[in-house]
């Protein structure tokens, strides 16, 4: 059995051939991806790293259900197990990836920084939204009036390279994206925090001085200004439009992120059915993990480089741009480097 790059490897004939007892129409190693979303590398490497505690059908079976989202009692019928089976084996890989490939806050800058007017911002803050069904209880506390739909929201922090270096508690779906960062960052109590076990005391992200985050306009406020850098609410002035439109640029790559997670596994896509415990954040943790592990195979695009001006802008204009000032926070508010003269 050879891999995609053609070389012998008796691990990912092991795997395949255990694959091929619960999926007979699985004929190559490359089909490994499509059914279950990740190559034969990255599978190969996850089982070596959790040990022989973890089986092959124990992977795969977490992966499955993943991927389609099936009921417990269908995933138990693929697999020749019983649903409580199912259940355990879900909950024991869950256990197994929660002492294994960390989320490393420290990484946020191993990939560099925006450059150009955001030289000081080096990795990107925003909240995203997982759709659940109705609660019995406190419906209005987890509708979502942007989505017109009950939600569990999460603040993500993420390097330049779409690296996931910080995940945040569960909220619930009405919960501002300013409300999140107070409840985490300054111990802010919010009353819209998903009741779990998870939230008791935030997470600190210490940053270096003179550091920021990068951020939509939902940061915009005192509150943030110290660590967010997200641009102004109504520009003004030609610097400031400018630092608008290099802050979008930059901060496309974490909604691809997020993409690149949802559109991968169907279980954070659709509607989530179990109860609202601690399930779906060690789920949505765990596909995280292996989100940052498949970037070293594969890779998310470079961040936008700096904003250069087309030939046929005027000399004095390419001049300006490119003597533009940094900028930097003083007394929670935004100010711009004077040029020297």
């Amino acid at each position: 059995m050879t891999d995609a790059e053609g070389r012998s490897n008796p691990e990912v004939a092991a795997m395949l051939a255990g694959a091929q007892t619960y999926f007979p129409f699985l004929r190559r190693a490359q089909d490994l991806e499509l059914v279950f979303g990740i190559g034969e590398d990255l599978f190969a490497t996850i089982l070596r790293e959790l040990g022989p505690g973890i089986s092959d059908r124990c992977a795969l079976l977490f992966l499955t259900y993943c991927r389609d989202y099936p009921t417990r009692r269908r995933l138990g019928i693929t697999f020749d197990v019983s649903a409580s089976t199912a259940t355990s084996e879900i909950t024991r890989f869950l256990e197994a990836m929660e002492g294994h490939f960390p989320l490393d806050w420290n990484r946020r800058r191993e990939a560099g920084s925006c450059g150009g007017m955001l030289a000081s911002c080096w990795s990107l803050i925003d909240s995203t939204s997982f759709r659940i069904e109705k609660p019995g209880r406190d419906q209005a506390l987890f509708f979502s009036g942007h989505h017109h739909t009950h939600e569990m929201k999460y603040e993500v922090v993420t390097n330049l390279a779409g690296r996931v270096v910080y995940l945040s508690p569960p909220f619930a779906g009405s919960s501002h994206d300013m409300a999140i960062y107070r409840a985490t960052q300054e111990q802010v109590c919010c009353v819209r925090v998903f009741p779990s076990p998870l939230t008791t005391g935030g997470v600190q992200l210490v940053l270096a001085p003179g550091e920021l985050m990068l951020g939509d306009r939902a940061y915009l406020g005192a509150a943030a200004a110290a660590k967010v850098a997200c641009g102004y609410r109504e520009p003004v002035t030609r610097e400031e439009r400018r630092l608008n439109e290099e802050i979008v640029r930059q901060r496309i790559l974490i909604e691809n992120t997020f993409g690149r997670i949802k559109s991968k596994w169907r279980i954070l896509r659709d509607r989530w059915r179990h109860s609202l415990g601690r399930l779906h954040p060690r789920v949505l943790r765990t596909l995280i993990k292996i989100h940052n592990l498949d970037l070293d195979l594969h890779p998310m695009r470079a961040a936008a480089p700096p904003r250069v001006l087309a030939e046929e802008e005027d000399a004095d204009e390419a001049e300006e741009v490119e003597m533009r000032p940094a900028f930097y926070v003083a007394d929670d508010e935004l100010f711009f480097e004077e040029d020297p003269e």
